[in-house]
């Protein structure tokens, strides 16, 4: 996870933008490609759209395209008016987990995790799921976070 988050910070990555119905479920739909390291809610124009950071030397834009096309993305240009919606990550965001220090990498595969139910304990360090279990004992014991 550490060396994926690493591409993404120093811009090692290429970033495409799909519109979509509901951006909330297109990052979940995006993630789950092997390719795409992170997602993100925005708009371009008024549209709602996913913004998607990949890694080219697994697969070409146009493939990518094909991909998002097949999942009900529709291509769309960024002209420079491209913006961060106020809630991305809504799966996340609404969870325990939002609670976690967690970088761009963890935070899209754990909003993706969340709704589908699978496994999340891979993304997380030691010291992060152990600030898990304190949070989760607080929580049981009806403490203030």
């Amino acid at each position: 996870m550490g060396y994926l988050q690493l591409k993404v910070r120093f811009s090692q990555t290429d970033i495409t933008y799909y519109e979509t119905p509901c951006f909330w479920s297109g990052e979940t739909s995006m993630i789950q490609h092997p390719a795409v390291l992170t997602t993100e809610a925005g708009w371009i124009r008024g549209k709602e759209v996913v913004k998607v950071n990949f890694d080219a030397s697994i697969v070409s834009v146009e493939k990518l395209d094909n991909y998002a096309l097949d999942q009900g993305f529709f291509l769309i240009e960024e002209d420079g008016s491209y913006q961060k919606d106020k809630n991305p990550q809504y799966y996340l965001k609404n969870s325990i987990y939002s609670f976690l220090p967690l970088n761009y990498t963890q935070r899209s595969f754990l909003n993706y995790a969340i709704p589908y139910q699978k496994e999340f304990m891979a993304y997380l360090s030691p010291a992060q799921l152990e600030m898990l279990r304190l949070i989760q004992s607080k929580k049981t014991f009806g403490e203030e976070l």
